[in-house]
């Protein structure tokens, strides 16, 4: 009798881990397959403006459509289209040197290229050599001193004197503060110059050769009035030796060694140059949204659950990699991790028969990597109203888990647990299975999509498996991804999302102290104000999508969707203007803020 009750229950155990063992196996199958097509060529990176990310949202909603989900939209589209500003990028450059002895030169597109600051213009003009651009009081150095640039063509070096080598340019300050480009070009507009040409010092062909910067390194700024535009040192040098009779390295060496500027007009050489930038562009961009509708008293009630598919594309100014040129960012963990780990959980829901609860909408949002602008957009936009939207649970880069080194188990960040009364117990529950080393933080706050629903005073949860070195990288592929650990994470996550359908509502709590990864900061700056800049508003000053608690923003008194205007006495004309505006922020001492806030004027002062 025990024999035969045993070997049934042998059966039925046997049935149960092969069924087990399928699920895992469907699940890691069309995980892959769609961890595959999000990071093809055919992608792009799924940079936006780029074919590419229209294929990828096609594949997500073709996924969501086969899966059953209905379309969000009125329209019976799965698509939320919404617009963002696109990088600047050059309509048209020209540049014709004519000097003494009959000298000639047309730059083509291999000889000079435009600098992410320049303004547009097309002017015609004598040259004058200025050195560096560099004007240091305390060192003291003036490579303006004496000479006349007005309506002058300036050729300029990059960086500063005395760049590399025992003997400095001052502090670590004044020489990275004269060898900021927008430095360079701010002294010489400042000086009325008509355009500028910068060539790469020595210290620079040393170090990585005579490389011209591409557009987008510098492309995120305030902008010159002027013309600027970068040119082989070649070619600088030939005009340079025909215009002084002397050698940029000549010069070069007479400046370092005694800290002399060597500017002068470069006899009977005149330049032509013509730079248009646009920067003006629209890109059509889109989330991509599928609903399961609930059932019973709380089917009016929404549970998101969200992950970006877009990323950088064919790199640019996100890029970590500075010898990627123009190569595709396949962003496997950042984010079709996310991404698919959100298609496999919708799946997973669709499949579940006469569920109740709340309303689960699924989402991918666009344009996270230039400041969460499609999460941004839907909040503004909801679908389903936010009064009625219990909480968020967003996907990150969640392709990478890992052991930890010291305890051995698999290790996972998780933000937002203090968002809710009942969100730290509730990751503790559903971990008891997957038993992972689980680093909490209590912030909302933090650089991905959830942040613009806790700025809305919701609660949100943020899975997330750390950085690593292909972060923001072309080596960031799909074959370096630990799809097994995905459906892991996917197994806690759909325990989260499938209590949250049916528990009682959870509080918003506001939290404070740091986000779980730092929000996007100033680039140069020393002083952090602890807002989120509206990338994608279009007004003048810069438009505050939120403050960051306990930031000197808020404690100041600043508010979301205030408008900044101005920064120690320095107009702000936009996102790029307030971060040159911040740049020149010292830590220790007090500067004012001028804001609008329903059209009112208002100042407040702030000390770091």
């Amino acid at each position: 009798m025990w024999v035969r009750r045993l070997a049934v229950m042998a059966a039925v155990l046997a049935v149960g881990i092969a069924t087990a063992d399928t699920k895992r196996e469907t699940s890691h199958a069309r995980m892959q397959s769609d961890l595959q097509f999000l990071t093809s060529d055919d992608c792009e990176g799924r940079g936006p403006g780029t074919k590419g990310i229209d294929k990828a949202a096609d594949h997500i909603a073709q996924a969501f459509r086969d899966a059953g989900l209905k379309p969000a939209m009125k329209d019976d589209s799965y698509f939320q289209p919404f617009s963002l500003r696109g990088p600047a990028t050059p309509a048209k450059v020209a540049l014709d040197v004519e000097g003494p002895g009959g000298l000639k030169i047309h730059f083509g597109e291999k000889d000079a290229v435009a600098l992410g600051l320049s303004g547009n213009g097309h002017v015609k003009g004598e040259m004058v050599f200025i050195g560096y651009s560099a004007v240091a009081e305390k060192v003291p150095y003036d490579d303006f001193a004496g000479i006349d640039i007005e309506g002058k063509i300036v050729v300029m070096l990059r960086r500063c004197p005395r760049y590399s080598g025992d003997k400095k340019f001052g502090d670590d300050d004044t020489a990275r503060n004269a060898s900021a480009l927008n430095t360079k070009l701010a002294n010489a507009e400042k000086r009325k110059a008509a355009a500028v040409l910068m060539i790469n010092d020595r210290s620079q062909i040393k170090e990585s050769g005579d490389v011209l910067s591409a557009f987008g390194t510098f492309s995120f700024g305030t902008p010159a009035k002027i013309p600027a535009m970068h040119i082989r040192r070649d070619l600088g040098d030939a005009i340079v030796s025909r215009g002084l009779g002397k050698t940029l390295e000549e010069l070069e060496t007479e400046i370092d060694r005694d800290l002399k500027p060597q500017s002068a007009v470069l006899k009977d050489c005149t330049a032509d140059v013509d730079v248009t930038i646009d920067r003006d562009r629209k890109i059509a961009v889109k989330n991509v949204i599928g609903v399961l509708e609930g059932s019973g008293p709380l089917a009016n009630e929404t549970i998101i659950v969200g992950a970006h598919y877009d990323h950088l594309g064919y790199g640019g100014r996100g890029s970590l990699d500075r010898n990627a040129k123009s190569s595709i960012h396949y962003g496997a963990d950042d984010n079709a991790s996310g991404t698919t780990t959100m298609i496999e959980l919708a799946r997973r829901f669709a499949a579940m028969k006469d569920r109740a609860g709340r309303r689960l909408v699924f989402m991918a949002f666009s344009g996270e990597e230039l400041g969460l602008l499609g999460s941004a957009h839907y909040c503004k936009e909801p679908v389903f109203p936010l009064e009625n939207t219990a909480a968020m649970v967003n996907l990150d880069m969640v392709g990478r888990l890992v052991p930890d080194a010291e305890t051995k188990q698999e290790k996972i960040e998780i933000g937002g647990t203090g968002t809710a009364k009942t969100f730290d117990a509730l990751v503790d529950k559903h971990n008891a299975k997957p038993n992972f080393k689980i680093k909490k933080s209590p912030s909302g706050m933090g650089p991905s999509d959830h942040q613009s629903f806790y700025l809305k005073n919701l609660p949100v949860l943020f899975l997330f498996t750390g950085l690593h070195q292909d972060y923001h990288k072309p080596t960031d592929t799909w074959d370096k991804i630990n799809i097994d650990g995905m459906i892991k994470i996917a197994d806690m996550a759909e325990g989260i999302v499938a209590e949250l359908v049916e528990a009682p509502r959870p509080e918003f709590t506001k939290t404070a102290g740091p986000a779980m990864r730092p929000t996007r900061q100033t680039p140069g700056a020393k002083v952090r104000l602890g807002v989120m800049p509206d990338y994608n508003d279009e007004g003048e000053g810069m438009l505050l999508q939120g403050v960051v608690d306990g930031g000197l923003a808020q404690k100041a008194g600043m508010k979301e969707a205030d408008r900044v205007i101005e920064i120690a006495g320095q107009p702000v004309k936009n996102v790029a203007g307030y971060m040159t505006a911040m740049e020149k922020v010292e830590p220790g001492k007090e500067f004012e803020i001028v804001i609008l806030r329903n059209k009112e004027k208002m100042t407040f002062k702030i000390k770091p």
